[in-house]
C-alpha cells in the first residue's frame, strides 16, 4: 500500500514515511528520500531510465530503493511530464506486487492537500488515486502562534 502524507513540514512528513517503512515488509531494505521540489531532474532521469530499461546511474533513486521504500516529498511540485512517468511506474508497481508486496514501497508527501490541485488540473487525478491509499494528514504550521 502506498502512503500519502500531507501538511506539516518536510521533516515531519519524512519521519512519518520512515515509520511507515520501519513497519513494512521492506523494513530491512533501504529508505530513499527525494525532495521533488529540488530533485525533480534526478527522479525524472530515474523514471526515464526505468521506462526505457537503460543502465541506471548510481544516483537513480528508483534503483537505490529496490527492496525498500522510496519517499517522494513535495510530490505536488512535479511537472506534468514527470507525473506521467511516475504514474506509469506506480501502475507497474501495483501489478508487480507479490506476497511480500511490491519491489519498492512508495510514500509521498506534500505540504498542501493535493485534492484541490487535482481538481484544478495541476496534479494528475489518477496518480493521486494511486498514491493516496493510506493518508496521514499532519497539522498545518500556518497560523500557529
Amino acid at each position: 500500500m502506498n502512503l500519502l502524507v500531507t501538511g506539516g513540514v518536510a521533516d515531519e512528513r519524512r519521519r512519518v514515511a520512515l515509520a511507515f517503512h520501519h513497519e513494512s515488509p521492506q523494513r530491512l531494505g533501504p529508505f530513499v528520500s527525494v525532495c521533488c521540489g529540488r530533485e525533480e531532474a534526478r527522479l525524472a532521469a530515474g523514471l526515464e531510465s526505468w521506462a526505457s530499461d537503460n543502465e541506471a546511474s548510481s544516483a537513480d533513486p528508483l534503483r537505490a530503493a529496490q527492496g525498500g521504500t522510496l519517499f517522494l516529498d513535495e510530490v505536488g511540485c512535479l511537472s506534468s511530464d514527470t507525473q506521467r512517468l511516475l504514474l506509469i511506474f506506480v501502475r507497474h508497481l501495483a501489478g508487480a506486487a507479490d506476497d511480500d508486496g511490491p519491489p519498492v514501497r512508495l510514500a509521498a508527501g506534500h505540504e498542501e492537500d493535493l485534492d484541490a490541485a487535482a481538481a484544478e488540473g495541476a496534479f494528475s487525478p489518477p496518480l493521486l488515486d494511486y498514491l493516496d491509499k493510506i493518508h496521514v494528514e499532519l497539522g498545518s504550521v500556518r497560523g500557529a502562534a
